[in-house]
Parts: structure tokens; sequence; C-alpha cells
């Protein structure tokens, strides 16, 4: 695994300059949510709330895309020594085989097969995913990709991971998106986790004249189901609000 991640990443850094110009998009967004008491993951606090400043980047170029983010939370961690703030940061690169070998790969709503990766850093947490990925054309989705991964973390053997990340705009006398990512993924207790953060957003810029997607404020939803330590089903349920700035 480390080697596909080596080859995706070598590909993705040291590719033309010239080749790295389909898209870039970068987004700054602050959220404040209530009822993180979720031990699996570590977002718990005393008082259950949480700040959040989260930076992303998705980036488009001759052979492939990435997607990167990165959390800044705070508040209180009961987990890991009562810390007051917790960075996580993902990379997800991809290499496109239809655009590498100059030919179209689709089938039905399948658009594109790419090799797909993925690196995950927080405190006292690391995981390697390798695997394949796909992107899907639907009417009414900006954009839909789904990736299937052999994963490898810190606190599990080999095992699994699905990825789902999708954007539907739409209007209701503004403009509005529905988007957000649900990750599927196992662990040695034979235990399925789901981690998604659905969001719904109003583009409050475009009102004042703004391009599309520059101010937009709305919720999202944080919603974990997995296993505690003692091996119990548990589910966290924690609504946020949000404001999103891109460029």
């Amino acid at each position: 695994m480390r080697a596909l991640l080596a080859a995706v990443a070598a590909v993705s850094l040291f590719a033309p300059l010239e080749a790295r110009a389909n898209f870039n998009a970068t987004n700054l967004t602050a959220l404040y949510g209530t009822g993180f008491d979720d031990v699996a993951s570590g977002m718990t606090t005393p008082s259950t709330r949480l700040f959040t400043i989260t930076l992303e980047n998705s980036l488009g170029w001759a052979y492939g895309d990435s997607f990167f983010f990165m959390d800044m939370a705070s508040g209180r961690f009961v987990e890991g020594g009562d810390t007051d703030y917790s960075i996580y940061a993902e990379w997800q690169p991809r290499l496109s085989f239809g655009k590498i070998f100059g030919t179209e790969i689709a089938a039905g709503p399948v658009s594109d097969l790419l090799l797909a990766a993925e690196v995950n850093r927080g405190a006292g947490f690391s995981a390697l995913l390798g695997g394949l990925g796909t992107n899907l054309v639907v009417p009414g989705f900006r954009y839909w990709t789904l990736n299937a991964y052999v994963r490898k973390d810190n606190f599990n053997d080999a095992t699994y991971q699905v990825t789902s990340a999708w954007s539907v705009p739409f209007r209701l006398g503004v403009g509005l998106a529905f988007e957000g990512f649900v990750d599927v993924y196992g662990t040695d207790a034979a235990s399925v986790n789901v981690l998604t953060q659905p969001q719904l957003l109003i583009d409050v810029g475009a009102l004042a004249g703004a391009r599309e997607g520059q101010f937009q404020i709305g919720s999202e939803v944080w919603i974990h189901h997995a296993k505690d330590f003692a091996g119990e089903r548990y589910t966290t349920v924690a609504p946020q609000v949000i404001a999103k700035f891109g460029y």
C-alpha cells in the first residue's frame, strides 16, 4: 500500500506544471456545534460543544485529481490528555486511467476509473489507504465520486473503506447546495463504522452579487455510528452551523 501511495503521490507532485490547470478550488469553513460525545473518534468535550476551522482544496489536472482538507478544532477534548485543540488532515490523490491512456472509460453513470490513495493523520492516529475510484455522472449532481480502498490504520489490521462524496446544487428562490461525504469502514472487532457529514448551504454571496460559491452559510450534521472501547454500539449526532468562504 505504501508503494501505491508513493506512485500516486510522485506523479501528482512531479507532473509538469502546465498539466495542472483543469480546476483548483480552495474553501475555508468555520463550524460551531454541539453534541460531540464521540469516544471512538476522540471528538468528545465536557460541554459537547466544538468550534472548527476547516481548510479544503480540490485540484484537477491532466492525469487525475486530488482533495485535501485539514480540520483545526478547538475544545477541551476528554480523550488524548485533555488537550485544548485538535488537528486532523487527509490527502486523497487519484490518477485517471482514462486520461493517462487517452481512452474513454465509461459505462452507464460511470465516467472514469482511477487509481486512488489516501493519507490520514491526526493526534495519535494515522491511516494509509489504497484502491480504485470512479466518477459518476448523474443528472442534478455537480459531482459524485466513489472510492473503494484497502485500509490500514494504527489501531486495526488491514480492512476496508468505501468513501462517497457528492454535491447537488438546486434553487428554491435562492441558490442552495446539498453536499457532503460518507465513509463506511471496518475494524478488527468485525464492526462496521459509518461517518457522514452532510451539509445544506445557502449561497448568500450570490445574492449580494458575488460569484457562485464565494460565501455560503448553512448547517452540517456530524453523524458517527461506531463501537466504543467497551464494544457497545452508539451513534453520535452533532448539528453545527457553518459559514464557508471560497476562492
